[in-house]
C-alpha cells in the first residue's frame, strides 16, 4: 500500500511538472519569435495581465455572474434530470413512451437552441440559465435512467421477501445502486455546464467571464483574453477536483473498488 501511494504520489507531481516543461517551451518560443507576439504573448506578459485583472476586481466582477449562472443551471438540471431519471427507469412503459423525444433532442448540439431560447427569452440571465439546463440535461438524464435499468431484478425481488416497503427498497437499494451513474453524469455535466455558460456569454451578454474574453479579443489585449482563459482553465480544473473528492468522500464503498 505504501509502495502504491509513493508511485501515486510520483504520477501526480510529474503530471503538474508537464505544466512547467509547456510554459518552459512556451516562453521560448515567444522570446525566439517563432510566433507572432500578437498571436501568442509570453507567458510572463500574460501573468501580469492575469495579476492586473485579479487585484483590479474585474476577474471578481466578471466570476461573480458567470459563478450564479453556473450554480442556478447546474443545481436545477441535477435535481429534475435525476428525478425524471429515476421515475423513467423505474417505469419501463414510460421510458418507451418518452424514448423517441429523448432521442430526437439528444443528438441536436446544444448551441442550435440558443438562438431559438434568445427569442423566447432574450438575452437574459433566465434565457442563458434554460439554454445551459437544456445543454447538460441529457448526461443525467441518460446516466441515472441506465443506472435503474441496470440494477438485477433478484436484488429488488430478495428486497421485498424481507417485507421491505417501496420507500426502504428505494432508499436502501435503488438510489445506493444508481449513485455511482447519477455522480458519473453529474460530472460530466458539470464541465458541460461551464462550458455553454461562456458560450452563452460569448453570444448575447455584457458580463462574464465569457464577455471578457471576448471584449479583450476584440481590442486585441491578448496577454488579457489569455488570463481569462487560464483563469476559466483554474476554475474548471478546481470544480473538477473538489467535485471528486466530494464524491470520493461520500461514496467511499464505490471509490474504493477501483483503488
Amino acid at each position: 500500500m505504501q509502495n502504491f501511494k509513493k508511485k501515486e504520489f510520483f504520477y501526480i507531481i510529474s503530471g503538474y511538472l508537464l505544466w512547467g516543461v509547456v510554459v518552459v517551451i512556451w516562453q521560448f518560443v515567444t522570446a525566439n519569435k517563432f510566433v507572432e507576439p500578437g498571436l501568442l504573448p509570453p507567458p510572463n506578459k500574460v501573468f501580469f495581465a492575469f495579476l492586473k485583472h485579479t487585484l483590479n476586481g474585474n476577474f471578481l466582477d466578471s466570476f461573480k455572474y458567470t459563478g450564479s449562472r453556473i450554480l442556478v443551471a447546474f443545481t436545477l438540471a441535477a435535481f429534475i434530470n435525476v428525478f425524471l431519471g429515476l421515475i423513467l427507469g423505474r417505469s419501463y412503459k414510460l421510458f418507451l413512451f418518452f424514448q423517441p423525444t429523448i432521442t430526437f433532442m439528444r443528438v441536436i448540439p446544444p448551441p442550435c437552441f440558443i438562438a431559438l431560447i434568445f427569442i423566447f427569452f432574450g438575452t437574459s440571465d433566465l434565457g442563458k440559465i434554460v439554454f445551459i439546463l437544456i445543454g447538460v440535461s441529457f448526461p443525467i438524464l441518460l446516466n441515472t435512467i441506465d443506472g435503474v435499468r441496470d440494477i438485477h431484478p433478484r436484488l429488488l425481488e430478495t428486497a421485498k421477501v424481507f417485507g421491505l416497503n417501496r420507500y426502504e427498497v428505494f432508499f436502501k437499494f435503488i438510489l445506493p445502486a444508481t449513485s455511482p451513474y447519477i455522480v458519473s453524469g453529474l460530472r460530466v455535466a458539470l464541465l458541460q455546464t461551464i462550458a455553454l455558460s461562456i458560450f452563452a456569454e460569448y453570444i448575447g451578454s455584457t458580463n462574464g467571464l465569457g464577455n471578457f474574453i471576448l471584449r479583450m479579443h476584440s481590442t486585441w489585449k491578448t496577454p488579457d483574453m489569455y488570463a481569462g482563459i487560464f483563469l476559466l482553465a483554474f476554475f474548471g480544473y478546481l470544480i473538477n477536483y473538489l467535485f471528486f473528492v466530494l464524491t470520493e468522500r461520500l461514496m467511499y464503498w464505490h471509490y474504493g473498488r477501483t483503488k
